[in-house]
C-alpha cells in the first residue's frame, strides 16, 4: 500500500475509486464505506484508494485540545494495508488545505489531481472550508459525469445504533472491550513498535514490551488481558494502561504489555494487540510487593480463563 500526505500535489496517472472519511476505529460503519468502494475497484479494474485526514480537522481548529483517537496513526495504516487498499491518501490537514473551498477540492483534487472515477462516501459526509461541501453539491457534479457517486447509508446494530466512532469511545472509555467487537467486527486491536522502557517491571519479575505512540488512546487506565501472535506463535498476556503510580506518577499514558511463558527479544518488533477484557483500574499500590502479589494474581486469572 503506497501512502501519499498530500493529495493537491499528487497527480494520478490512472483512473481510481476513492472512499473518504475519518476512519477512527474503522469500525462496521467505516468498513461498509470502504467494502462498496472495494466493490467499485473491481467492477472498473481500478486502484482501491482511500482519504483520511492528519491530524484531525476538529484538532487543527482547536489548537491544544486534548483529543483522544481509538486508532493511532500506525495502526489505522495496519488495518487499512490488510483490507486490500492500493493508496492512503493520508491528508495533511494543514492551513492550506483547510481555506480550499468545496468546489476547489472537487475540482483541483478529486476531478484534476487524482482522477477520481468512482467515490464512495458517508451518508453524513462534508468538506470544504466552513463545512461548506456536502452531499448535494457531490451530486451535481456526478450527474453531469464527472465521476460516479455511492453513498452508504446509516449501519446499525440489532439495538438500532448507529455505528459511529463516538460509540466506540463510550464503549473504550469504559474498558468494555468485550463488547465491542459488536462495533468493529472484530477485537479492539492496537498496532505499534516496541520500544526500550525503564525496565522497571523486569526488577519486579516480569518482562514487558513497551508499546510506543500510544499517548492520544482514548482506552480506559486499567489492566487487561491480550493476545498477540509473534513469529507464528499465539502469545497471551496481560497489558497494563495508563500513568503507572506505584512506580512513578507518568505525566502520559504507556501501554506495557507482558506476554505469559514468553522470554524471546521483541525490541523494535511490530506487533499486533487485541484487547480481550477488561480485568481490573490501574491503582496505586501501598508497596512494590503488593504490587507484584496483584499482577500474580492477573497472570493466573488469565491463565485460568478458557472463555475466549
Amino acid at each position: 500500500m503506497r501512502i501519499v500526505r498530500y493529495s493537491q500535489y499528487y497527480n494520478s496517472v490512472d483512473s481510481i475509486v476513492l472512499a473518504i472519511g475519518k476512519f477512527d476505529g474503522v469500525h462496521l460503519g467505516h468498513q461498509a464505506v470502504i467494502n462498496n468502494a472495494k466493490l467499485e475497484a473491481e467492477a472498473l479494474k481500478l486502484p482501491l484508494s482511500i482519504m483520511c485526514f492528519e491530524p484531525n480537522p476538529l484538532v487543527f481548529f482547536r489548537p491544544g485540545l486534548n483529543y483522544k483517537r481509538i486508532d493511532s496513526i500506525r495502526t489505522r495504516i495496519f488495518k487499512f494495508a490488510h483490507m486490500g487498499i492500493d493508496l492512503m491518501f493520508l491528508q495533511n490537514f494543514n492551513h492550506q488545505f483547510a481555506g480550499m473551498t468545496a468546489k476547489e477540492f472537487i475540482e483541483k483534487i478529486l476531478i484534476e489531481k487524482l482522477k477520481v472515477k468512482s467515490l464512495v462516501i458517508g451518508y453524513d459526509f462534508e468538506f470544504g472550508n466552513k463545512r461548506s461541501g456536502n452531499i448535494e453539491l457531490l451530486e451535481e457534479y456526478a450527474k453531469q459525469g464527472y465521476f460516479n457517486l455511492k453513498i452508504i447509508l446509516k449501519q446499525v446494530n440489532e439495538k438500532s445504533e448507529i455505528y459511529s466512532s463516538s460509540l466506540v469511545k463510550a464503549y473504550l472509555e469504559e474498558g468494555k472491550v468485550d463488547k465491542i467487537r459488536s462495533i468493529l467486527g472484530a477485537y479492539y486491536t492496537i498496532h505499534g513498535k516496541v520500544r526500550k522502557g525503564k525496565r522497571l517491571a523486569r526488577n519486579l519479575g516480569y518482562r514487558t514490551a513497551n508499546i510506543a505512540g500510544m499517548e492520544q488512546l482514548v482506552l480506559r487506565y486499567g489492566v487487561y488481558e491480550v493476545k498477540s501472535t509473534f513469529n507464528g506463535q499465539v502469545l497471551k498476556g496481560v497489558a497494563n494502561f495508563g500513568v503507572k503510580p506505584t512506580l512513578f506518577n507518568n505525566t502520559k499514558p504507556l501501554l506495557e504489555v507482558h506476554f505469559i511463558n514468553f522470554s524471546g527479544d521483541l525490541y523494535n518488533q511490530n506487533l499486533t494487540i487485541e484487547f480481550l477484557r477488561f480485568i481490573r483500574e490501574e491503582k496505586k499500590f501501598e508497596s512494590v510487593n503488593a504490587l507484584k502479589q496483584q499482577i500474580m494474581q492477573d497472570i493466573m486469572g488469565i491463565e485460568n480463563n478458557n472463555e475466549i
